[in-house]
């Protein structure tokens, strides 16, 4: 997992700078794109093909590293994506790599940690990296995104099907990153340049009671249907055998995958979670769902009230489930 993250942080720095330049270069030969095509930016984008490379390319733990070409391709699109959509804006000017660092930090508050929005009355304040710390930022960026891959439980467990939590992640990712970076760039922007940028870190114990109950909602979506196939429960036991629980813990899910009666999830838990957790769980729900090959409704129902208690994208389940 480490050197996951390292490798993926060493191409931070380069994906902005080239991308960013190639970007301007495009525009100056290319027509523009007005406002009434942002929507279809976003959606293209976060259709892109790299999702389905991350799929076919993944083997488990170890096949982490062979999804950083695909992972740099999404990156690209996502510059590239927050870029048009400026430009769309009428703010191509504003463009420049430390302001589009900023609008993808401020998109990945929630996972990243990093404060880089503020709103002033009719005006929305971009907190800029100076051309001093953006490296700094950046590596701090890409160590975050690169640990937002990794809150699936699912993405670290289970082969193959690793792949496409990952992938339902990136495509999640890239839609919120359009529609707050579209939402951002339509009102007044005052950019305040900054070398100052709070990263909060996590608490330990906090993130495993949250790991606790996002296993039990799994259990519950798992018996939804009134049906756990062996497929379910093995997918869901590697998540147990290979975190890293107490004993008694494990024990008590071990015995609660052989029962039909639904766990006791605590939601106070669930919502005073960060973003990137709840987030995380969207996508494992979804993988979940998707196991055997057959959502049933029961399942959608499940997902849909998740959904409601956690303020998740319900939405994007629907369409990811349809």
């Amino acid at each position: 997992m480490e050197l996951f993250q390292e490798k993926f942080i060493q191409i931070i720095i380069p994906v902005f700078e080239e991308t960013i330049e190639d970007r301007k270069q495009f525009y100056q030969k290319n027509t523009k794109p007005r406002k009434e095509a942002i929507d279809n930016i976003i959606s293209s984008t976060s259709n892109s093909a790299a999702f389905n490379e991350i799929i076919n390319s993944f083997e488990g733990p170890a096949g982490l590293l062979s999804i950083i070409p695909s992972l740099k391709k999404s990156l690209e699109n996502q510059i590239i994506m927050i870029y048009d959509i400026g430009v769309a804006n009428g703010k191509e000017e504003l463009m420049t790599k430390e302001m589009i660092l900023s609008l993808a930090m401020q998109s990945s508050a929630g996972s990243t940690g990093i404060n880089a929005l503020a709103k002033q009355g009719q005006k929305v304040i971009v907190k800029k990296a100076s051309v001093k710390i953006f490296q700094k930022i950046a590596k701090a960026l890409g160590f975050k995104l690169s640990a937002g891959v990794l809150k699936s439980a699912v993405a670290k467990f289970v082969p193959v099907l690793g792949g496409v939590a990952i992938a339902i992640w990136v495509k999640y990712t890239t839609t919120e990153m359009g529609e707050i970076t579209a939402n951002t760039l339509s009102k007044d922007i005052d950019v305040q340049e900054t070398d100052s940028f709070e990263i909060v870190e996590e608490d330990p114990e906090e993130l495993i009671e949250v790991t606790e109950n996002k296993v039990l909602v799994l259990l519950n979506l798992m018996k939804a249907d009134g049906n756990s196939n062996e497929k379910e429960k093995e997918y869901i036991k590697q998540i147990i055998e290979n975190f890293d629980f107490g004993f008694y813990t494990k024990s008590k899910f071990r015995l609660d995958l052989e029962l039909s009666s639904p766990s006791e999830v605590d939601f106070n838990i669930l919502k005073k979670a960060k973003k990137s957790e709840k987030d995380g769980l969207l996508i494992d729900m979804l993988t979940l769902a998707k196991r055997d090959e057959q959502v049933h409704a029961k399942e959608v129902e499940y997902i849909m009230f998740i959904c409601e208690q956690l303020g998740l994208d319900s939405n994007f389940a629907a369409n990811e489930l349809a």
